[in-house]
């Protein structure tokens, strides 16, 4: 085969069974699909828990194979290849997450009474409403119901991550944060394995 094959290189990939092949990992391509399939079903060996591959390991496998294409390759320069033996989300999982809700729940309550309490909001609200109205409130004003209200939904509204109320398909705060932290997790990574 005389063609070029072109990989583009995905930067991480989670794999359920222990084999890893090229298509696990890259996106192939070339004008001849017979040899476009024997590309994609190359064996890269296996995985016992997490491994990085060079995109030279992944040119030197195909060149072993197709010795007369051409390789190009698109995307990463290291593959972090992670195997997890089960697939299914266990029991502990659940209760994980849901105790990290909770106490994240919990500890932003804590923050926002906190803030409430130093700045002494309920005195303000109460000064304004008799600014404005010349009465002296009783029990909760507009203002405090507005409030308390206001607080939740422009919280909701900022992490944008209610679908018919999205205003755009870009990604949340949180979203954006996870993807720097993934992204430098494998540079890190990959940066460890070349110092080996």
């Amino acid at each position: 085969m005389n063609s070029t094959i072109y990989l583009k290189v995905k930067p991480s990939c989670t794999l359920y069974q222990p084999k890893v092949y090229l298509k696990d990992i890259a996106e192939v391509w070339c004008s001849d699909s017979k040899s476009c399939a024997k590309v994609c079903q190359l064996s890269l060996g296996s995985v016992s828990d997490t491994k990085i591959f060079s995109v030279l390991e992944l040119i030197g496998a195909v060149e072993k194979e197709f010795p007369n294409a051409t390789i190009e390759t698109l995307g990463a320069t290291d593959v972090v290849v992670t195997y997890e033996k089960d697939s299914s989300i266990k029991k502990f999982d659940y209760l994980k997450a849901i105790f990290a809700c909770v106490l994240s729940f919990i500890g932003a309550a804590f923050a926002i009474m906190t803030f409430n309490y130093d700045g002494n909001i309920s005195e303000i609200f109460k000064t304004l409403t008799m600014i404005l109205t010349g009465t002296k409130p009783q029990g909760l004003s507009v203002m405090e119901i507005s409030y308390m209200i206001g607080l939740p939904v422009g919280i909701l509204v900022f992490f944008n991550h209610f679908s018919k109320l999205k205003e755009s398909k870009d990604p949340t705060p949180i979203e954006v944060q996870m993807k720097l932290y993934n992204d430098n997790l494998y540079q890190t990574m990959a940066e460890k394995k070349e110092e080996k």
